[in-house]
């Protein structure tokens, strides 16, 4: 019905009436005190939580398709019209310099706040520096839908029109381990970057994305024992051979 509802996590009733109209996205304030909407006329407004109260003027006239608050919730991203990335201060509305990107879908800031993740119409995710509004590095991917970035900061997911999930070593812009799941629309991080939820056509899944205790005996694992004479002469023939694996 294209209005805003709000949810009590623990007991999944509904709290309060629906409230707004024509509403197409949604993000929550880190505070959780703080909903921004973004209305079918491109408008977005934001609410007082704890009274469903509109806040402000709305702003971004024919303009906002995506929103997100930054973690310490005084910066809003939104895309407007023109495709571009929008800053604007969430206590004044103010435009905090100017617009950056193209083509921009899709927006999810850094846990610290420093970079911005997008997702753009040729489908590849980017990642931009938000105090200089520069593009770090290449971008990640190929038919990326969705996109998130760890609590530490050094890894990028992404859910693809593959419908996989891809964990991305933000450094080295290098794939980390092989896709995850295989109806996959969303994903997110846990709090301590050990877990990632996708979610999906099949429901919603964890996956441990946690690195071993132990490297060495994860590798010997997988390998099944240390290489033998041969396979060490033909993979790494410039160092002497050595049984690694008990």
């Amino acid at each position: 019905d294209l209005t805003a509802r709000l949810w009590d996590i623990t007991t999944h009733a509904q709290i309060g009436a629906p409230f707004g109209s024509s509403v197409g996205a949604v993000a929550v304030s880190p505070d959780g005190k703080t909903l921004a909407t973004i209305g079918n006329d491109g408008t977005v407004q934001l609410w007082d939580v704890a009274i469903l109260n509109q806040i402000g003027p709305l702003f971004g006239i024919g303009e906002a398709s995506a929103v997100a608050f930054s973690p310490a919730g005084k910066t809003l991203a939104t895309v407007g019209g023109d495709g571009m990335v929008h800053l604007r201060d969430a206590a004044t509305y103010a435009q905090i310099g100017a617009p950056f990107g193209s083509d921009v879908a899709t927006v999810a800031f850094s846990p610290d706040g420093k970079t911005l993740a997008t997702i753009g119409s040729d489908l590849t995710a980017r990642l931009w520096d938000l105090a200089t509004h520069a593009q770090i590095g290449a971008p990640f991917g190929g038919g990326v839908g969705a996109v998130a970035v760890s609590p530490d900061g050094k890894t990028l997911a992404t859910a693809g029109t593959d419908l996989t999930a891809r964990l991305w070593d933000i450094a080295t812009h290098a794939q980390i381990g092989p896709p995850l799941g295989n109806e996959v629309s969303a994903v997110a991080f846990s709090p301590d970057g050990k877990t990632l939820a996708t979610a999906g056509a099949d429901g919603t899944q964890l996956w441990d994305i946690s690195p071993p205790d132990n490297l060495l005996d994860a590798v010997c694992a997988i390998a099944g024992g240390s290489l033998t004479h041969q396979e060490w002469s033909t993979y790494i023939p410039s160092e002497p051979f050595q049984r690694v694996c008990p």
